[in-house]
């Protein structure tokens, strides 16, 4: 499975700096609200793979801080599963997780068919 990259080698610089907008001083400036994120590789997730399920809406989720197997992820809140991967568009919270930012959120839109999927607003 591949990723739904967007071409930007920004995403890939610096932690994922490069993706972020800058400010008036030209300091990036990490965002504290992303809506409707959908996650990639849900159906080879640990969650997926336990319970041959997806977590239901309303679920607790967040994005651990460390990369697992060089991808961001996002784990349930009260198991710590991980229930997929964030599109590398979103590689820029590696940069704003290092200094300092936490991202959790929720589940928004989740289901098996056509394939299983999950949908995550996060904020800091």
């Amino acid at each position: 499975m591949g990723s739904a990259g967007t071409g930007m080698f920004g995403t890939y610089k610096d932690n994922g700096a490069g993706a972020l907008p800058n400010d008036n001083s030209g300091n990036p400036m990490c965002p504290l609200e992303i809506q409707y994120i959908r996650l990639e590789d849900v159906s080879i997730s640990d969650y997926y793979v336990n319970h041959s399920s997806v977590p239901n809406v309303a679920e607790q989720v967040e994005v651990m801080p460390t990369p697992h197997k060089k991808r961001m992820v996002v784990v349930l809140q009260n198991t710590q599963e991980i229930i997929g991967n964030l599109p590398v568009t979103y590689n820029y919270l590696m940069f704003c997780i290092a200094n300092g930012m936490t991202y959790s959120g929720n589940v928004i839109s989740s289901g098996l068919s056509p394939v299983p999927y999950i949908v995550v607003n996060l904020h800091a």
